[in-house]
């Protein structure tokens, strides 16, 4: 608890360099040293509201309704596996009288109604966004846990981004998320990252001469972090910021259990959040015989580790939920990560705690960059006055990314990017 919040940095031992526009090479360090607010020992003071973690977290799941006001257009995107996933865009703001028109809009019939601040694009509007001759970077928003493009935290964070880049701002939203309809029995998880994966290849496919950056927030930055490491080389992104990342499942499931605020509190709102979203959809779940069987064995599960150990966990193929948290975990693909990556986390963060900051980990990549605060909590960062702290510098990291050449990269490190193995045998 303090009445300011301290901000430290830790760079990768031998960070990645880049070239800029007038052919001079700055290292990832030093690019990330370019933002005031990230560098080593800047300081601003706390929300006297919010001195710490438990009070910064709560603060910042709140709506904020009256601040950050982002207008979104949303389409669905319609993946190889059957599934239906929205995609909300950030809009100008609108003129009301036309928005009031605009909102009348629906592409089928039986949609829930309107997430706050959100219509349906018309096919027009549609057809602009799939403009092969687009240059102007994406950057897409991948939300926390049963959140969406709502979200307080998103909303700060476009609003910034906006302020210092001319981009495009997406949140792809995960499966039965913010009245987003499940229509194939799958729900999403950590290790779900093949919805990111599809709409980065339709993107690529369509407007190949875009630069694209990905933002992971909670869940959402788990999700990141675990794509990151599966695709190494082959991301086509430009740069990533992953914050507040549940590294480790199975020590923020101990951080959690071993809080009474957490295990009384945090668990259980979680725990609703997704029994919620497995009521909304039960009927598609239903034709899962899987999910039908586990849906109808029992009361609501009142923690997150009773709902992945009665749905997440055996219907992935893990033994237990233990077995899925070990598995999930994106710490064991932060190695594999060859995308520019700026880290950034709490010490107070009483949802997944400091101990799960990868900083060693991330040290020994030089893709990897962690920024870290003394207090901030779970998303939360707020100061006494102004932009959210995450808001700022994930704005000023892509402004800064956009500055460099990141087709021309130079790393020194002495470990391949992937190990393979068979069986339990390290083949080299």
């Amino acid at each position: 608890m303090g009445i300011w919040t301290t901000v430290k940095n830790t760079p990768a031992d031998t960070p990645i360099t880049f070239e800029t526009e007038s052919g001079q090479k700055i290292n990832h360090a030093d690019l990330v040293n370019t933002i005031d607010e990230a560098r080593q020992g800047y300081w601003y003071w706390t929300a006297l509201s919010a001195p710490e973690g438990h009070s910064q977290t709560m603060k910042g799941s709140q709506s904020h309704d009256g601040v950050d006001q982002v207008y979104y257009g949303r389409r669905f995107m319609f993946t190889d596996d059957g599934a239906q996933v929205s995609l909300d865009y950030a809009l100008d703001k609108p003129d009301l009288k036309q928005w009031d028109e605009d909102v009348k809009y629906a592409p089928q019939e039986g949609l829930p109604r309107y997430p706050v601040r959100t219509r349906y694009l018309k096919p027009a509007e549609t057809a602009a966004r799939d403009n092969p001759k687009e240059t102007r970077p994406l950057v897409i928003h991948l939300h926390g846990l049963t959140g969406g493009s709502h979200e307080s935290y998103v909303r700060s964070t476009i609003v910034a981004i906006r302020e210092h880049n001319d981009v495009e701002n997406v949140v792809l939203t995960a499966r039965g998320c913010n009245r987003s309809p499940i229509i194939s029995p799958q729900l999403s998880c950590p290790l779900w990252t093949n919805d990111l994966r599809y709409y980065l290849s339709l993107v690529k496919s369509t407007q190949p001469n875009r630069r694209i950056y990905a933002v992971g927030y909670s869940l959402g930055a788990a999700v990141l972090a675990n794509y990151l490491g599966q695709e190494s080389e082959a991301s086509p992104l430009s740069g990533a910021c992953v914050v507040s990342a549940p590294w480790d499942l199975y020590v923020n499931h101990l951080t959690l259990h071993n809080s009474i605020i957490g295990n009384n509190i945090y668990e259980p709102a979680m725990a609703a959040n997704l029994n919620r979203l497995i009521r909304n959809n039960q009927k598609v779940l239903d034709q899962n015989a899987f999910f039908k069987e586990r849906i109808h064995a029992g009361p609501p599960p009142k923690s997150m580790w009773e709902f992945h150990d009665r749905y997440t966990a055996p219907f992935l193929g893990f033994d237990s939920v233990f077995d899925y948290y070990r598995c999930a975990s994106p710490v064991h693909r932060l190695r594999n990560i060859r995308t520019p990556c700026l880290i950034l986390a709490a010490e107070d963060d009483p949802v997944c705690g400091d101990t799960v900051v990868p900083y060693l980990d991330a040290s020994r990549n030089p893709y990897t960059h962690v920024v870290s605060t003394t207090t901030g909590g779970h998303l939360g960062w707020f100061p006494l006055k102004g932009q959210r702290w995450h808001s700022k510098v994930v704005a000023k990291y892509i402004l800064a990314m956009e500055s460099v050449d990141t087709r021309k990269v130079h790393a020194e490190f002495n470990y391949p990017a992937r190990r393979f193995f068979n069986g339990s045998r390290l083949v080299y």
